[in-house]
């Protein structure tokens, strides 16, 4: 029994040495920034885009690796040849994406596979005769140079290969007729045919050729290095990650013009059904509701009780006309609605009553004519100085025999009904976005290796007194900045539960201005204030802080390049609610992107995720409040924010308890 009991103990003991070796042995990678090279245009694996940005499937890829473990990479965009002779001299540590042949892995030492990958044929769409690899015997055939397409072209006989030093150049070849056919990566030529509108002049010809495994590599002198990319992969496929960046860039299939025409062919066959599906069933509500009508004219015909009936019928707003178009008779309910005395119409014609300009005199005069309903037709009006809409139906009354001997209109309000409607709207699409916002944040993280990058450059400037002052300015605001981001498009994706207290608006306006006034100064930008003290409401105070500073410095970015720049913050109380306005004389919002700047990732900007709006709107109303929009191209933007009232305000006892916590 103790001899096994010292067996067990002594592999235990082993057990432990090896790992504790392992760990030893890995931290010559963790202490130092790892060169990665990849290919410079090998889309959508790895390309610069035409902003400069280094972007792909296997630069997700290392970074989501990267982090995983540990590690400071820094990935170099090159001429694919280079960074096959980088990674030999030695000169780069790993080569993030390459395929796995017999002839390299006599130099190289491969990662295990994440990919396979293919070859295929492209000629011109007029090419009739080319049908397979044989077929190009004799031919000229362009391919991105070192690329494995060359092993698969080198059984052909009499093949004059053309080499060039990226897939996108190979491509163009066949494109100029400068060669009869392309033979390269399949998702690689697909989306340059996409992207550069090559449909009518490229075809794909045969099935995928010389499926090979897809890897990461390193020289044979690196095999610690691959064991922990290797340790990365498998957790990035094993949490999911993997499979997100996968989708991310290879989740929908090139797609020809013939068939997104089909498709939309057959949306607008499913369009037209829909279509006469709704008309059918409103004429058939269209043709109930003149039968009910016409059956209770008939019962009511002729009785004093007539009107009185009408009247104390229906809950909404009603008027009723004779065949001239003169006012008989209006409910209690119009009162209510249009805060005006109805008894000042009767007797008048419709085209005299100023508070009756909502109801349209076309359809009016259309229903009187020629017996047409109208049925749910929409106007707004200003009531009180509100802004309101007001949803109303011509119903003509008719005798037996269908002639017309009145007109009765219907009306409501129905402005919170619309408000909540598109407030709903818009949290089903917050939500469905969420879960796209959490799977893109990581993104937002890869500047991060920039900044080390900038930190690197410490050894050998650190004596110059300039590069000291902006190490220390620049990096920790940028680092500071780009995890606010990532808190934001998390808080999102899961937004947190509001904290609410009571507080009253003028502080935290002042901290926030407080915040921003390096930016004021610094534009020379004119801030006016007008706070109104009595303004309390009840949320959180650090949602509505986060609202505001996303307002203030949107007005800031939108009058920076005008004269006079004029910024404007006020706090209004009425009966019911709060609001703060933030006016700026900056470029303005043209009409059309204010009906989508509450949408998520809906920007202008070169820069920014175009969240910052949709995220401040989602917390207004998470404190039952809403956001809206005022604005005038080359005018100014007044953005306003509206909040519950709340009486019973502790001033200062609840606004310190919030920041306390």
């Amino acid at each position: 029994m103790r001899k096994h009991l010292r067996i067990v103990v002594i592999a235990v003991l082993l057990s432990l040495l090896c790992h504790q070796s392992a760990f030893m042995a890995s931290t010559e990678w963790t202490e130092r920034s790892i060169i990665i090279a990849g290919d410079e245009y090998f889309p959508p694996f790895e390309y610069v885009d035409t902003n400069g940005v280094y972007k792909g499937f296997n630069i997700d890829i290392m970074h989501a690796i990267a982090i995983e473990m540990g590690l400071d990479i820094n990935i170099v965009p090159m001429r694919w040849r280079d960074a096959r002779i980088a990674l030999e001299a030695g000169r780069v540590d790993v080569i993030e994406g390459i395929t796995e042949t017999d002839e390299r892995r006599e130099r190289l030492l491969f990662s295990e596979p994440h990919l396979v990958t293919s070859q295929t044929i492209f000629i011109s769409k007029d090419n009739d005769y080319i049908k397979s690899l044989k077929d190009l015997e004799d031919k000229v055939v362009a391919v991105q140079e070192n690329d494995v397409s060359i092993d698969l072209l080198s059984t052909v006989p009499h093949i004059k290969i053309v080499t060039e030093s990226n897939q996108l150049h190979a491509l163009e070849l066949l494109v100029e007729g400068k060669a009869d056919a392309y033979v390269g990566n399949r998702e690689t030529g697909l989306y340059s045919i996409q992207k550069y509108e090559y449909y009518d002049r490229v075809k794909v010809i045969g099935s995928t050729m010389n499926q090979k495994n897809y890897c990461i590599a390193v020289t044979r002198e690196n095999e610690e290095l691959l064991n922990i990319l290797n340790e990365g992969l498998r957790i990035i496929k094993k949490n999911g990650i993997y499979d997100k960046i996968y989708n991310k860039w290879f989740g929908e299939e090139f797609a020809s013009p013939q068939v997104i025409f089909k498709k939309y062919i057959y949306m607008f066959f499913v369009a037209v059904c829909l279509l006469l599906g709704i008309v059918w069933v409103n004429m058939r509500m269209n043709k109930k509701l003149r039968e009910e009508v016409d059956k209770r004219t008939e019962e009511l015909k002729n009785s004093d009780l007539f009107k009185e009936h009408i009247i104390n019928s229906i809950s909404d707003g009603l008027i009723t006309f004779d065949t001239k178009g003169v006012v008989q008779s209006l409910n209690k309910n119009v009162l209510e609605i249009l805060q005006v005395d109805p008894h000042e119409a009767i007797g008048h014609l419709l085209d005299m009553i100023d508070f009756l300009k909502f109801i349209d005199r076309k359809l009016f005069r259309k229903a009187l004519i020629e017996g047409v309903s109208f049925i749910r037709e929409e106007s707004e009006i200003t009531i009180l100085g509100h802004n309101r809409v007001i949803e109303y139906n011509i119903l003509p009354l008719k005798d037996r025999v269908g002639a017309i001997q009145g007109i009765t209109i219907t009306f409501n309000d129905v402005t919170v009904q619309r408000k909540n409607s598109e407030q709903i709207k818009r949290r089903d699409k917050f939500e469905s976005i969420g879960r796209l916002t959490a799977n893109i944040a990581h993104e937002i993280r890869n500047p991060l290796t920039a900044i080390k990058t900038y930190i690197e450059l410490i050894p050998r400037k650190i004596n110059n007194k300039d590069f000291q002052e902006q190490l220390v300015k620049d990096v920790p605001q940028v680092i500071g900045r780009l995890n606010e981001m990532i808190t934001e498009l998390l808080e999102y994706a899961r937004p947190r539960e509001a904290n609410k207290t009571v507080f009253a608006l003028d502080r935290p306006i002042i901290e926030v201005l407080s915040l921003v006034e390096g930016e004021i100064n610094k534009n020379a930008i004119h801030l006016e204030t007008e706070l109104n003290p009595d303004c309390h409401v009840k949320m959180d105070s650090q949602q509505f802080k986060q609202i505001l500073i996303n307002l203030v410095i949107n007005s800031i970015q939108a009058i920076k390049n005008v004269e006079q720049p004029t910024l404007i913050i006020k706090t209004v109380k009425d009966d019911a609610a709060c609001f703060i306005e933030v006016t700026d004389n900056g470029i303005g919002i043209s009409e059309e992107d204010q009906a989508v700047i509450f949408e998520p990732f809906f920007t202008k900007k070169s820069t920014g995720t175009g969240l910052g709006l949709s995220i401040a709107q989602q917390l207004a109303e998470e404190n039952d409040g809403y956001m809206t929009v005022d604005s005038t191209v080359s005018v100014g933007t007044t953005m306003r924010l509206y909040l519950p009232q709340w009486e019973e305000a502790c001033r200062e006892e609840s606004y310190g308890k919030n920041i306390d916590h």
